[in-house]
């Protein structure tokens, strides 16, 4: 036995066992007993799964509710996610800058005051060199200060990945990306008004077709529209189907019933003819929280689009001049012309007049000459010279 020398104490030995146990090993049949085990902490208690149900008691909703905010009065509501169509060259990410930059200077926006904030204009469209043209021709037309445009804040995804959810290999499932958590974060600093996303073929990953996906990723944007208690506006392009019904729709119908709001601007035609090249339509076809089928008259105007003063030419206005020039330029191919004074009422015998009046006929011919699209010219015939009304064909 080693002993501490120096220290006085001399080492506790245990006791060897003695009698018929002892060289028996503890615990074993007629040996000493066992050690006793040190006590092992219980396993923890797994924690109660989180719930993913926010409930809801009846009895809590009591009292005046909340009024409803709206970023756009009875067109694109707070909160929540709307979506904007329009065909492609019509000019829908134009407007949507107007839209954001009248949120920012608290200026008119087609004859309606939208809420005051900052915005963040996801562009994933238009690079730097447009939206810079494109703000110009807006801060001349507003009179506005671009060094007091703070507030507009521009992604410029242009030519990148603007993607802002993938799908799982696995499960199918959309999972936001990192830019759109960028994004999320971005919004929690500032505290937009308006999220303007252009355009949804940037930042969509899925099958648009495919109705649980759409209503995912919607979802997806609801959230962020909510958590910011912002406005979130959509870019998209409609189907061909979607411009020849005039509804302005596209992919699967969760499209439409998923978003609480949906609009589309829409070049002003009849039957495939445009009267006024520069006249826009911006219908309200679906609002869940106000009226719809409601619509504004739209000019485009050096460089921006202003709301018109005049009504839009009728649908009916626009089929009788289409009819006016078809009935001038086929009866000219054949050799035959119409003086200005007796064109209405012998275009009105023809067939091709599709029964109407010999009034709508004048006045359709009246709109067309205002519009450059008639004009008189003098020809020889019989050895005489005739003032006719010919077609200008160049603009259609």
């Amino acid at each position: 036995m080693r002993v501490n020398i120096g220290s006085g104490a001399v080492p506790q030995v245990p006791a060897m066992p003695r009698g018929p146990s002892a060289g028996l090993m503890p615990g074993a049949p007629g040996g000493p007993p066992a050690p006793a085990m040190a006590q092992m902490p219980a396993a923890p208690t797994p924690a109660d799964p989180p719930l993913f149900i926010d409930w809801i008691n009846g009895a809590e909703l009591q009292g005046d509710p909340p009024p409803r905010e709206w970023l756009v009065p009875t067109m694109v509501p707070s909160g929540t996610v709307s979506l904007l169509y329009g065909d492609g060259g019509t000019g829908k990410s134009l407007i949507a800058l107007q839209l954001a930059v009248a949120t920012v200077s608290g200026q008119i926006w087609l004859n309606k005051l939208p809420a005051s904030g900052p915005v963040i204009y996801y562009s994933a469209e238009d690079d730097r060199a447009e939206l810079h043209r494109r703000l110009d021709a807006i801060h001349k037309s507003n009179s506005t200060n671009p060094a007091n445009m703070g507030g507009l804040n521009i992604a410029d995804m242009a030519g990148k990945d603007a993607l802002l959810a993938t799908i799982g290999k696995k499960t199918g499932a959309l999972n936001p990306t990192p830019v759109f958590d960028k994004l999320d974060e971005f919004a929690g600093a500032i505290h937009p008004k308006l999220i303007v996303l252009d355009t949804l073929a940037d930042i969509f990953p899925g099958n648009e077709n495919d109705r649980a996906q759409v209503r995912h990723f919607v979802g997806l944007l609801r959230g962020l529209a909510i958590r910011h208690q912002c406005a979130v506006l959509v870019l998209a392009h409609p189907s061909l189907n979607g411009i020849a019904s005039g509804t302005g729709a596209s992919g699967s119908t969760a499209w439409n019933n998923s978003v609480r709001s949906r609009l589309y601007f829409e070049r002003v035609k009849s039957e495939g003819y445009e009267s006024d090249p520069d006249a826009r339509r911006l219908k309200v076809m679906k609002s869940n929280y106000g009226p719809i089928d409601g619509e504004v008259a739209v000019r485009w105007q050096d460089g921006v689009f202003i709301a018109s003063q005049s009504p839009l030419t009728s649908d009916n206005e626009a089929r009788a001049e289409r009819i006016v020039l078809d009935l001038i330029e086929r009866n000219a191919a054949q050799g035959r012309y119409f003086t200005t004074l007796r064109a209405p009422g012998e275009l009105v015998m023809m067939p091709g007049a599709e029964g109407l009046s010999k009034h709508m006929l004048k006045r359709a011919m009246e709109r067309l000459f205002a519009a450059d699209k008639l004009t008189q010219k003098t020809i020889r015939e019989n050895r005489r010279d005739r003032t006719i009304v010919s077609a200008l064909t160049s603009d259609r």
